[in-house]
């Protein structure tokens, strides 16, 4: 029984019950403050964290955490039991490994135990500072688990999004491979399965570049948020170039204006996030011109006479798919319900894939034939040209036949009057092509 009762304590996750406060400078915990469960930004008073100490805790207990800010203070009750200054630690990942023992320790005699109610955990951050401080959720240990929780706070978080960053990877991929196969074969019919690679590359990026294994690799989660945003900005373009492609300018050249809309806000976006310092700060924005978009595609695809096609059914399918998760998503914020549009987008992408796919085979196919038919054509060309040159006293006969393509509409031939006269005909077809 005290070994189930240490292996279930040897981890004591405080996930629960934090609070904030903001208050002027001080050097104990505040008590005569409101506390709030949203978290504030510490801009010109220092900004409180707290949170209740569990009753059972393991052995000689350790707060294990991780911190992104350059300054803080760690406080049980009103004894400080921890303090970190390092100017290069802004922005940046670091591990923490703080005993909450000693004089007036948690848990009396250092074994596992009861400890009264209303113990707190304080964290005291200076005014002006960033957020966010604390990275996941913090944990008190025993002291001789905390390398495996250290190794636990790093890296658990990327199992929770190692299904983004596996999606993410796959989708990079496909997308570098089909932009590569359409440069193999330029033509009309390759456009939209380039802007298809482009689309499904950089929205596989934006899936890495939120999860956890950027911060894991070394960037600060400003930096993050900087990058998820812009390629935000940016992934419209390549998906309504994609559309046109499939679809032509539209009703009045309505795709067409989109793709310019999307390419002006674009950069504009990206501008306001970096002179306001809030990267999303045109994300409401994007949100709406996300949706007018899908608005519009799903009417042309509705309005063009193409629509019998099984392409442009595909794309109409993943299409309205897409847009009911990205609605319903953009719409949360009313409903204060997160809606994850990726299974949308997933079903958007294999329709587009299949329809660019599909646009791109039947081009090949034509090529193929068009090829097939040049060949043929060829064969019959210089099938009725003079195989052999005239054989007339003191005249000597050279010809050379050079196309400038596959198939030439030229042609020429000897009539033999008797033995010392020669009619040359030379003639040239007028137009192109196999007829």
């Amino acid at each position: 029984m005290p070994l189930l009762l240490l292996l279930a304590f040897a981890f004591v996750d405080l996930a629960e019950g934090w609070q904030y406060a903001l208050t002027a400078p001080r050097a104990t915990p505040p008590v005569d403050v409101v506390w709030t469960e949203e978290p504030v930004e510490p801009r010109e008073r220092e900004l409180w964290y707290r949170v209740p100490v569990p009753p059972a805790l393991p052995e000689d207990p350790q707060l294990v955490f991780r911190s992104y800010v350059a300054a803080f203070d760690v406080f049980v009750d009103e004894r400080r039991v921890y303090s970190f200054r390092e100017d290069a630690a802004a922005g940046r990942m670091r591990l923490h490994a703080v005993a909450l023992g000693g004089p007036g320790r948690l848990a009396a005699g250092g074994t596992a135990g009861r400890v009264p109610a209303r113990h707190y955990l304080y964290f005291r951050v200076p005014r002006g500072t960033t957020l966010p401080l604390l990275g996941g959720t913090p944990t008190i240990a025993a002291r001789s688990d905390v390398p495996r929780a250290l190794i636990h706070l790093t890296t658990a978080p990327l199992h929770g999004d190692i299904e983004d960053v596996i999606l993410g990877a796959i989708l990079i991929v496909i997308g570098i491979a089909s932009a590569a196969v359409s440069r193999v074969r330029r033509g009309a019919n390759t456009s939209a399965l380039l802007w298809f690679g482009v689309f499904a590359a950089l929205y596989g990026l934006r899936l890495i570049v939120d999860s956890y294994l950027l911060l894991l690799l070394g960037a600060t989660p400003r930096q993050s948020e900087y990058a998820g945003a812009w390629i935000t900005s940016v992934i419209s373009v390549p998906g309504w170039l994609m559309a046109r492609s499939l679809l032509g300018d539209g009703w009045r050249g309505m795709l067409r204006w989109q793709v310019w809309a999307f390419a002006l806000f674009a950069p504009i976006a990206i501008v306001a996030g970096i002179v306001t310092g809030d990267p999303s700060v045109l994300e409401w924005a994007n949100n709406v011109l996300v949706v007018l978009g899908g608005l519009n595609i799903l009417l042309n695809l509705i309005l063009t006479r193409k629509q019998h096609t099984r392409e442009l059914r595909m794309v109409l399918i993943g299409s309205t798919v897409f847009m009911l998760f990205a609605l319903m998503n953009n719409l949360s914020a009313l409903t204060g319900r997160s809606v994850d549009e990726t299974p949308g987008f997933i079903v958007f992408v294999a329709c587009l894939g299949y329809a660019s796919t599909r646009v791109f085979m039947r081009g090949e196919r034509d090529r193929v034939a068009l090829e097939g038919e040049l060949a043929t054509a060829r064969d019959i060309q210089l099938g009725i040209l003079p195989t052999s040159m005239p054989s007339v006293t003191g005249l000597r006969f050279a010809a050379r036949y050079a196309p400038a393509s596959t198939v030439a509409g030229d042609f020429y031939d000897f009539v033999a009057a008797d033995a010392t006269r020669v009619g040359v005909i030379v003639a040239d077809v007028a137009g192109h092509g196999v007829p």
